[in-house]
């Protein structure tokens, strides 16, 4: 993809940022009438872009979202905000873009690009450690320890530690990226939970207490025959209790490295 070809998807997803309505599927249906150059191009007139979109059934707010110079800047500052950090942009067009979020059948859930600072391959197995923000010295001695074998099993690892093994996610750009992290950032938060549903094959849960985000994740998972899995945690600490509570409805339990390697070996090969 070329500078221009990034604006371009930049603009978009700024469109889509303020209008929920304006998507992956409007996208889809101009392309198929005009190039996305030539779309940037006559934006300005509204005669010429209503005749091309006519027909396609497009809300007037985002025509006039499509019209509006300010968008463009904005998509421009962007821009050169990612190439002044050595960041890089996967576009929904690009190859490297992860083919299991591409074919997400929401299309209201797929961004019109997502950001790297390193050579990430996202079309590979995908493994999410979880523990919860107030976390011990167990947690995160454990998240080490499995993102490890992990790592070693050609999978990737996602999670919330910053470490060389794992990948983190961020929702915003002015967040301060250490030299040793790899990191994925997305164009808005609300594409976050359908992100992690779309490219993560397994949910290991190691430390959580009773909060929304990991609550959501289960619930997602759960609903969508994903496979969770729960490393048994002290029962005195609030930290533990949902991830104990979920052992308790019958989740399945990882209790050494033996269970680590049986699930990498059987359940996501």
């Amino acid at each position: 993809m070329t500078k221009i070809d990034n604006i371009y998807f930049l603009w978009l997803q700024e469109i889509a940022n303020i209008n929920n309505e304006f998507d992956i599927s409007i996208y889809k249906k101009i392309i198929k009438k005009i190039s996305l150059s030539k779309l940037y191009e006559i934006s300005k007139n509204k005669i010429v872009l209503e005749n091309i979109v006519y027909g396609l059934n497009i809300d007037k707010s985002i025509i006039k979202l499509l019209m509006d110079d300010n968008i463009k800047e904005k998509a421009k500052e962007k821009y050169k905000k990612i190439r002044d950090n050595n960041l890089s942009i996967i576009t929904y067009e690009n190859d490297n873009y992860p083919k299991k979020l591409k074919n997400n059948s929401i299309e209201k859930d797929i961004p019109f690009y997502i950001i790297l600072n390193k050579n990430i391959n996202l079309n590979t197995k995908n493994i999410y450690i979880f523990f919860s923000k107030y976390f011990t010295d167990f947690a995160k001695k454990i998240v080490i320890y499995f993102s490890n074998i992990i790592k070693n099993s050609n999978c990737n690892v996602i999670s919330k530690l910053k470490n060389s093994n794992v990948i983190n996610i961020y929702c915003d750009l002015d967040k301060k990226i250490e030299n040793m992290q790899e990191v994925i950032i997305l164009p808005n938060r609300k594409y976050y939970y359908s992100f992690l549903l779309s490219i993560i094959d397994i949910l290991i849960i190691v430390e959580a207490r009773y909060e929304k985000e990991i609550v959501n994740l289960v619930d997602l998972f759960l609903e969508n025959n994903k496979e969770i899995y729960v490393v048994p945690s002290n029962i005195f600490r609030k930290n533990s209790y949902f991830s104990n509570f979920l052992i308790k409805q019958g989740a399945d339990i990882i209790l050494n490295k033996k269970d680590l390697q049986y699930i990498l070996e059987n359940i996501i090969s």
